[in-house]
């Protein structure tokens, strides 16, 4: 059997993905530290996971493909994306110390709108959790299938099995540092491969003459009355508004407080926002290059004609690093909630929930896969899977967020008249409009919530945050402070002290501040000399 590299690095990488999950996924003994490990990650863990889990194998190719085919308006519609996180991180952040303590999103709703609104949760949450694996899968088998020189199943089995292995045994601790691994992966190939097919393909006369096309040029594209603006606007709703779904939630709940909450989202945000850039990049440079690719083919023409065989692996690499961060994710977050918040409100009485939820795991990975052979379009699919969320769970779970307080009733009712309300949209009123119902079915949510919330006089309402006013107290009285003290600290002011207190606490920060100089002197010289004077101003 003749010796494939493409294959053998490909196994490396499944080899050491399964040993990191392995080994820091030993001694779990407990469900509340299978789903939150305890709640002792660091910062930059805690980001490099929510980065991991966001960026998606599925969202890489649908944004290159959504942007090489409709241009502008999927570009805009797609940045919403990206600010999901920040909204996130600086919106929600504050708010959301009272729901530590839950190990689900589930839990979460079943404190403030009861039992059935925790079993309805966890359905809607094990729905999108299996939806998300599928695609993820659908992305697994078609690089597998056009780029290695075997039967695609058997690479697709193997990488399931490994996935469902580490999830299992490891909880979110091996989810979480296995992520890590696989953003490093993405996170290194995904700009490599940018800046290689740019010196190699790009040229800045296509890319003027691609601007110029109706796709990519904002004076032809960007007007008011286009037909596409409302289906877009409507798409960037779907990307920037939370869904709050049951990998982000569970972030939340991992974090140690509210403050590392807000950092890293915000992190994970800056750093998604470049990611998002460098797949819009690739896809303009193709279309720049030929705006005539077939859209089934488009990412595997991309890689296959702007790459070269090692740069092509390497690129593979982070697609695949990125289906595993994201499928670990939402198995563990799926597991979890079936064994705690389906079977418990039930009356079923396990034994052991940890058991429970490793081989729940399993059974969620095949579902999984036979879902993914339902749809070939992974937009549709991913809006399809959000229909079955975020008008059932997002909007009741927002007001409870924000302090509105209220009783089942209300939950219930909106729930059915939002699922009824989707399901004639999608029926009658999507194929006319183009417009997905996710928005109309949260808005849809929302006016039922709040009207039957009045309408039937049930106890609660907006309940004052005694902490946030508090915080706002303070805050005021420390600027107060500030202004006065501001002409005696000014006098007094020492530079060498001001720049002693600044010194990296850790002399590593050297090290890798040299590393950083080194490698941006490497680029400048590699530049054209020619390029480099026409450009240096």
């Amino acid at each position: 059997m003749e010796f494939n590299a493409d294959i053998a690095i490909v196994i490396c990488f499944l080899l050491v993905t399964l040993f990191i999950g392995m080994y820091c996924g030993r001694g779990i003994k407990t469900i509340k530290e299978y789903a939150l490990g305890n709640r002792t990650f660091n910062t930059t863990t805690l980001a490099a996971t929510i980065l991991a889990t966001w960026t998606a194998g599925s969202d890489f190719t649908i944004t290159i493909t959504g942007i090489y085919t409709k241009g502008i308006w999927y570009f805009l519609a797609r940045f919403g994306d990206a600010l999901n996180l920040l909204v996130i991180g600086l919106i929600l952040a504050p708010r959301l110390k009272n729901f530590f303590g839950s190990l689900s999103v589930a839990e979460t709703m079943g404190i403030y709108y009861g039992k059935y609104a925790r079993i309805i949760t966890a359905v809607a949450s094990i729905c999108i959790a299996s939806g998300a694996v599928a695609c993820q899968i659908t992305i697994f088998s078609m690089i597998f299938s056009y780029f290695l020189d075997i039967n695609n199943n058997y690479i697709l089995i193997a990488s399931s099995i490994v996935l469902v292995v580490y999830s299992s045994f490891g909880g979110i601790k091996a989810v979480t540092f296995t992520d890590v691994f696989q953003f490093l992966t993405f996170g290194i190939s995904i700009p490599v491969f940018a800046l290689f097919i740019w010196q190699i393909f790009g040229d800045i006369e296509l890319a003027k003459n691609a601007m110029e096309h109706p796709l990519f040029n904002p004076s032809q594209t960007l007007k008011i009355n286009s037909p596409k603006m409302l289906p877009s606007l409507n798409l960037f709703l779907c990307f920037v508004l939370p869904a709050l779904n049951p990998t982000m939630f569970q972030r939340i709940l991992m974090a140690k407080d509210e403050k590392q909450i807000k950092y890293s989202f915000v992190l994970a945000s800056l750093i998604s926002l470049i990611i998002f850039f460098m797949a819009s990049f690739i896809s303009f440079i193709a279309f720049s290059h030929n705006p005539n690719i077939e859209q089934d083919n488009l990412i595997m023409y991309i890689i296959d004609t702007y790459s070269f065989p090692e740069l092509k692996v390497v690129l593979m690499l982070g697609i695949i690093a990125m289906v595993m961060s994201t499928a670990d994710s939402w198995l563990n977050a799926g597991s979890v909630i079936f064994a705690h918040d389906i079977c418990n409100p039930l009356g079923i009485k396990l034994k052991n929930e940890l058991t429970v939820s490793k081989n729940c795991t399993i059974f969620m990975g095949i579902f999984a896969i036979l879902l993914a052979t339902a749809s070939d379009d992974l937009l549709a699919l991913i809006l399809l899977i959000d229909n079955f969320y975020m008008p059932v769970v997002t909007v009741p779970l927002a007001f409870a967020i924000f302090g509105f307080r209220t009783t089942a009733r209300p939950f219930l009712i909106s729930v059915f008249i939002a699922i009824f309300f989707v399901i004639i949209w999608r029926a009658y009123i999507q194929p006319i409009t183009d417009i997905d119902s996710l928005i109309p079915g949260m808005l849809a949510n929302l006016i039922a919530f709040l009207s039957t919330h009045y309408l039937l006089q049930e106890p609660g309402g907006w309940v004052k945050n005694t902490k946030e006013g508090n915080n706002k107290d303070g805050t005021k009285k420390q600027f107060r402070e500030f202004l006065k003290n501001l002409p005696d600290n000014i006098s007094k002011f020492n530079l060498l002290e001001f720049c002693r207190k600044g010194l990296p606490y850790s002399s590593k920060t050297y090290i890798y501040f040299s590393i950083a100089t080194f490698l941006t002197l490497i680029t400048t010289i590699s530049i054209d000399k020619v390029l480099y004077q026409d450009n240096f101003y």
